[in-house]
C-alpha cells in the first residue's frame, strides 16, 4: 500500500475548512488510477458526524440520500465513484 498520509492531512484540512467562522468550505476531487489509495483516504473520514459517505453521483442518490442528510446538518460529502474511475480509464476524464 502506498503512503497516503499527506493526502489524509489535505482532506482533513478541507473538512475543517467548513468549521471556520465566515468561511465557505473547500471542495476537493481526488482522481487516480485504481489501487492508488483513494478509498483508503476517504474511509478515514467516513464515520465523522458532518460527513456523508456516498458511492454514487446519480440524481437519485443526491436527492434521496444526500440532500436529506444535508438538511439535518451534515456538511461534507465524500463520494467514492467507480463511474469516475471508469471515465478516467477510458480517457474521458482528466
Amino acid at each position: 500500500m502506498i503512503d497516503v498520509g499527506d493526502l489524509i492531512k489535505l482532506v482533513n484540512l478541507a473538512i475543517l475548512s467548513g468549521r471556520i467562522k465566515n468561511a465557505k468550505p473547500v471542495s476537493m476531487l481526488i482522481i487516480g488510477d485504481t489501487e492508488t489509495g483513494k478509498t483508503q483516504i476517504l474511509e478515514v473520514f467516513m464515520n465523522l458526524k458532518p460527513v456523508i459517505w456516498a458511492n454514487d453521483l446519480s440524481a437519485h442518490v443526491i436527492v434521496d440520500e444526500v440532500a436529506p442528510q444535508v438538511e439535518k446538518g451534515k456538511t461534507h460529502v465524500l463520494i467514492r465513484s467507480p463511474c469516475l474511475e471508469r471515465l478516467r480509464s477510458q480517457g474521458s476524464a482528466p
